[in-house]
């Protein structure tokens, strides 16, 4: 939920971590071009195997 208010496509990295769709309030979406992401989102991802420390490390809850 920290990510909430950023464009979807913020999250898609390259080549190697793309987003390819979005569960909403229990309904799937594939159409996520110009999409912003709130809180409860749900983003499903294609990753590479190079791409998985870099998924990782956008994810990563800073510490408090």
């Amino acid at each position: 939920d920290q990510l909430a208010g950023q464009e979807i496509s913020h999250f898609s990295i390259g080549t190697h971590v793309r987003v390819v769709g979005l569960i909403r309030g229990g309904h799937g979406r594939v159409d996520i071009d110009g999409l912003f992401a709130q809180e409860d989102d749900v983003l499903e991802f294609v990753v590479t195997t190079e791409g998985l420390g870099e998924l990782h490390d956008m994810l990563e809850v800073p510490a408090k």
